[in-house]
């Protein structure tokens, strides 16, 4: 009859009504963030730092901390959509990279030394240093027009030798 009870009343049944709709939230926040990582992981992104995080939303779901779970799964998520972004945009280096250098090996050059540091680059992909990588493989790529570079300039020695041997030859000198 009073006010106060007809408020008393709308506020019991809103927190009744948020209540209800956290753990439901949660569970769709942790459900779309899951499904995300598993698509990521077949991909093959390092999705180790997203999982971390993901765990930790999930000892505060079990704590019925919601509103924190939900902002470590939305968290988690976005963290992981960036990472496989990185990801993505880093293996199509490499690819670049790595097509280089079968084609320098191709025309003869030796490109150890370039695959190296494609190696190195690979690995700190792996531990997500998306940074680092990315500056590896574009030194392992200089390095790789170095050694071409190298290889060809000694081709053209050698084809100068050989042109030399045989006015030589020509010649009667042995």
């Amino acid at each position: 009859k009073a006010w106060w009870q007809v408020g008393l009343i709308l506020t019991t049944f809103g927190i009744a009504t948020y209540s209800a709709s956290l753990p439901l939230l949660t569970r769709k926040a942790f459900r779309e963030t899951e499904q995300a990582l598993e698509e990521w992981e077949s991909a093959g992104v390092n999705t180790s730092p997203v999982r971390k995080m993901l765990d930790e939303g999930h000892k505060k779901w079990k704590h019925f901390n919601y509103p924190v779970a939900i902002t470590l799964a939305t968290q988690a998520k976005e963290k992981g959509e960036e990472h496989a972004r990185e990801h993505g945009s880093v293996q199509r280096i490499f690819e670049h990279v790595e097509e280089k250098l079968q084609g320098y090996e191709a025309e003869g050059a030796h490109v150890g030394p370039a695959r190296d540091l494609l190696e190195q680059a690979q690995s700190a992909h792996d531990d997500m240093d998306f940074q680092k990588a990315e500056g590896l493989a574009d030194q392992a790529l200089t390095k790789g027009m170095a050694l071409e570079s190298q290889y060809q300039a000694a081709v053209e020695k050698v084809t100068e030798l050989r042109a030399k041997i045989a006015e030589f030859k020509e010649k009667g000198i042995n």
